[in-house]
């Protein structure tokens, strides 16, 4: 089941690292994910544990060390904090810098389109 979530990452992140994203990769890191939830909130359901996994992709690896998401936990179960976090932040290109470990894809920055 979880190979569809690792296909839709793979080719919706794939254009901005030039096609050099391994499937593997993304795999490993989804994974790498579903851990990391499990530990930081084991009231959670799996279902807010692979939304949390799938979301490091698209606001940083360590999203969720951010005080505004920090505080929203208080506030609300994991996957609308997730949410709410996610509907303000998407497509945050310097928060998602700041919270992403350099390398964490097993690649290094992002494809530049060059026009001229």
């Amino acid at each position: 089941m979880h190979w569809r979530i690792y296909e839709g990452i793979s080719q919706d992140l794939a254009p901005n690292y030039a096609w050099l994203l391994k499937r593997q990769n993304v795999k490993n890191c989804f994974i790498e994910g579903l851990h990391i939830a499990s530990e930081k909130y084991p009231n959670a359901t799996r279902n807010e544990w692979e939304t949390f996994a799938y979301t490091r992709f698209y606001l940083g690896d360590k999203f969720y060390q951010h005080p505004e998401f920090e505080r929203l936990l208080a506030i609300f179960p994991v996957k609308k904090a997730i949410t709410v976090f996610y509907n303000k932040h998407k497509g945050d290109e310097l928060l998602k810098t700041k919270y992403t470990t350099r390398g964490w894809l097993g690649i290094e920055g992002r494809a530049t389109l060059i026009t001229e």
